[in-house]
């Protein structure tokens, strides 16, 4: 089924770039054709106008006709220009708009330096100066942030994206957000300043129809029947036989980004990975999930079997790798010293007398233990390539080597101060895989209606989390203080619903999040009351009083 961005969303985006107070000039635009190409300070992008690409990015970013169309001239304006109306190279023929394109970025490039240029390939090449953020906040941004919800509305207010059946707004929306990232090849830094992430908050409607270009047209306030230029604005409908197919995005890439898993890897994705590595470590702040992987990875068929151990402060290396311990003996009267294998060597025993199966040994908070204490002279062994002596024979076994069929993945909270610590030796024997908040998840699979004051609320817990987290980071400037989606996610029902109820709720924000925020009142004075209100901040008991305070902060993220 085609689906495609609302007429009605289109038309918003258009009045938001009219009215958006950014600089009316064509710079803007251009940088996000070029990021499109993958244009950075360290990689270079060519002004090829045989490139297919660079054509795709000017029609995304400043068509104003649809495939139904076929014109001549005054066709593309980029949305920074709607206030001012006016056309990319109006009077320059269609076919030959991207030649233009090399003299329109050297003009403005000798005004506003935003890239190191090299004119004389041929092709021309661009890439942006180390300067480039400052440059585009404060001359073309003006310090305003791009609204994501509009700018994808407005890029892809003529693509079609295929899906199995209508999908939710909730569900649309994730998809058009992830696509247009990816489009764009945003960065993390570049995602923190240059847009406004507002798609959890403010959603896009799915249509099985897209806007015409003459609606466009109309809504940009363009005349087409009168003035010198539009002698040559011929809009001519084509015949449906000779109208180009719309921009798809197709099943396959739908299918990835509708997944609930909010930026974070796929599950198939993490696999990989450790097949290719042969031992990870999964990263992030409490709650994002970390545990649930391991979980997924221990029931994956790729393994035979699978075991865990916990480090902690007092774990040893006679438990991890093996040693000599005291023990009863069977009268208990008097004791005897036995050697005994840990928890690797028995893995590694198993795996070796196994070849053709795969065996998984997963180490839950990796850096709370003394990790060179706990391996030991074994450390080597992670390479895989090595065989090590161990210090004294455990039931006979006086080498290690970790056969290719044993594979090992760690988890680590960075919230805890030891992963500072974490031996450099460690680090570059494992791939590091960060999992970040899932706003996706609580958003469309957990449930918070409220009814108060003669008004029903279902509440966006997912938005409700991403305001919490974006007013920690704004306070404190540190990622690893974050709350992870498992901390508004209540016990599942014997049907496998998370349906919040209204005491437990105030119980988990009186009792969980608000000790956790707490918490980080030695680093800011006053940081609870600026994340979740100073009412709120207080702990409140009383069930009308807190939900008069809950309903006054969080009110407008509702579903």
């Amino acid at each position: 089924m085609k689906v495609y961005i609302s007429e009605n969303d289109v038309k918003n985006s258009i009045d938001y770039f009219k009215n958006g107070g950014f600089e009316d000039d064509d710079s803007l635009g251009i940088y996000l054709m070029l990021k499109h190409l993958g244009i950075s300070t360290e990689n270079n992008v060519a002004l090829d106008t045989k490139d297919p690409r660079l054509q795709d990015s000017l029609d995304l970013v400043a068509k104003i006709t649809d495939n139904s169309e076929e014109y001549l001239y005054g066709s593309y304006m980029i949305p920074f220009c709607f206030a001012t109306g006016e056309y990319y190279q109006k009077g320059t023929q269609f076919g030959h708009l991207l030649g233009r394109l090399r003299d329109t970025v050297k003009q403005k490039n000798n005004k506003i330096a935003l890239y190191d240029m090299d004119l004389d390939s041929k092709p021309a090449t661009l890439r942006l100066k180390t300067t480039y953020k400052d440059t585009l906040q404060s001359r073309y941004l003006l310090n305003n942030k791009i609204s994501l919800k509009q700018l994808a509305s407005w890029i892809f207010r003529f693509n079609e994206f295929e899906f199995d059946t209508l999908p939710s707004k909730e569900e649309f929306s994730r998809v058009v957000r992830k696509y247009a990232l990816h489009y764009f090849h945003f960065t993390k830094q570049e995602q923190a300043w240059l847009y406004d992430d507002d798609l959890q908050f403010s959603l896009i409607e799915p249509s099985k129809s897209h806007i015409s270009g003459s609606t466009v047209r109309e809504v940009l306030g363009i005349k087409e029947s009168i003035g010198a230029l539009n002698a040559k604005q011929e809009y001519i409908q084509l015949d449906p036989s000779d109208q180009a197919p719309l921009p798809s995005v197709p099943k396959r890439i739908v299918k990835q980004y509708s997944a609930l898993i909010g930026d974070n890897p796929s599950k198939d994705t993490i696999l990989n990975t450790l097949k290719l590595k042969r031992q990870i470590i999964l990263t992030g702040v409490p709650g994002t999930g970390k545990s649930r992987y391991t979980q997924e990875l221990s029931k994956d068929p790729f393994f035979k079997k699978s075991d865990t151990v916990q480090f902690h402060a007092n774990y040893t290396y006679e438990e991890f790798i093996g040693g000599t311990s005291l023990e009863n003996t069977s009268d208990s009267s008097s004791m005897k010293v036995v050697s005994k294998k840990g928890a690797l060597l028995k893995i590694v025993q198993e795996a070796k007398e196994d070849p053709d199966n795969n065996y998984l040994l997963v180490i839950d908070e990796i850096n709370r233990g003394n990790i060179a204490a706990i391996l030991g002279e074994t450390i080597i062994a992670l390479d895989r390539n090595y065989t090590v002596d161990l210090s004294k024979p455990v039931e006979g076994i006086s080498k290690l080597h970790l056969p290719n069929n044993l594979y090992l993945v760690g988890t680590m909270n960075t919230s805890d101060r030891n992963i500072a610590f974490l031996d450099l030796a460690i680090r570059r024997r494992f791939a590091f895989i960060n999992l970040i908040p899932n706003y996706d998840f609580l958003s469309e699979k957990v449930h918070f209606n409220l009814s108060y004051s003669n008004k029903d609320y279902n509440f966006n817990l997912g938005a409700i989390l991403k305001i919490i987290n974006n007013r920690i980071y704004a306070d404190l400037k540190d990622s690893s203080k974050l709350l992870g989606q498992s901390y508004l996610i209540p016990q599942p029902t014997q049907q496998g619903e998370y349906n919040w109820d209204s005491d437990l709720f105030q119980d988990q924000f009186n009792f969980v999040i608000l000790p956790t925020l707490q918490e980080y009142e030695f680093q800011k004075n006053g940081i609870t009351a600026s994340v979740v209100g100073d009412s709120l901040s207080n702990g409140i008991l009383d069930k009308d009083e807190f939900y008069r305070a809950f309903v006054n902060q969080f009110s407008e993220l509702v579903r």
